[in-house]
């Protein structure tokens, strides 16, 4: 995922000097096993666990056989409400339609913000479908 990403250094948890690796969580999906389902955030700015502003590169995967099969990359922007804390892979039965289902990611900020004025809105989970790569 980070060669797919363009993400090169220390792919090691952020909490070793130089690690990359903000958050992170895989899973196999349960009707496909040999397909696994990858969501991480890179700290390519090696900004380290902030409390206010920061950016962190977010890729969710489709992987099989070590290979990325369909991926997003998108920017976590951190701030009062959010500051990336970890994932979660959710591969409940989200049937969107007959032939169309969606896999689930869920992001839980460590922000303290998150928890307070929003009623614990600190977890956020996102529906993804596949669209060809």
């Amino acid at each position: 995922m980070a060669r797919w990403a363009g993400v090169s250094g220390p792919l090691v948890p952020w909490e070793t000097p130089g690690g990359l690796i903000a958050a992170a969580a895989c899973k196999p999906l349960p009707d496909a096993p040999e397909t696994t389902i990858a969501a991480i955030a890179f700290d390519t700015l090696q900004e380290g666990p902030t409390q206010g502003d920061g950016s962190k590169l977010q890729v969710v995967a489709l992987v099989e056989h070590g290979a990325v099969v369909a991926a997003h990359r998108s920017q976590i922007e951190e701030d009062a409400t959010t500051a990336v804390g970890r994932y979660r892979i959710d591969t409940a039965r989200y049937r969107l339609s007959p032939r169309v289902r969606a896999f689930g990611t869920v992001f839980h900020s460590h922000a303290l913000g998150s928890r307070c004025g929003d009623a614990n809105a600190g977890s956020e989970l996102t529906l993804w479908v596949r669209e060809g790569q």
